[in-house]
């Protein structure tokens, strides 16, 4: 489902009528009351917007680069040296595993949808 902008501009409209409805009623204790509902109403709208679209699309993290793991100290056999390590090599991904798509039908059972 693409982004339904028509919606968010409807939702909007909603809470710019609620915030002068409850003006008028007069719901507002203090001079910054109107400014809070209006901004809670617009977020609601915003993360309705946002969470109800598909998120599909294509990464390509060129410059990926892996940093070494924790470190370790391995001991090798009896009256050796210390030999200092890491649990991960620093370097390079293999090729292409950091292209791909994301999102809504990248795997099999992907809904591409935030949460």
């Amino acid at each position: 489902m693409p982004l339904d902008k028509m919606k968010l501009a409807k939702d909007i409209k909603k809470a710019l009528d609620k915030m002068e409805q409850k003006g008028k009623k007069k719901g507002f204790k203090t001079p910054d009351d109107p400014h809070e509902f209006l901004g809670k109403e617009i977020s609601k709208a915003i993360d309705n917007y946002i969470r109800k679209a598909d998120v599909e699309g294509e990464h390509n993290m060129s410059n990926y680069k892996m940093v070494p793991g924790c470190q370790t100290l391995e001991y090798a056999p009896p009256y050796a040296t210390p030999t200092p390590g890491a649990t991960i090599s620093p370097g390079n991904p293999a090729p292409q595993s950091t292209k791909g798509p994301f999102g809504k039908g990248a795997y099999p059972g992907a809904k591409g949808k935030i949460t």
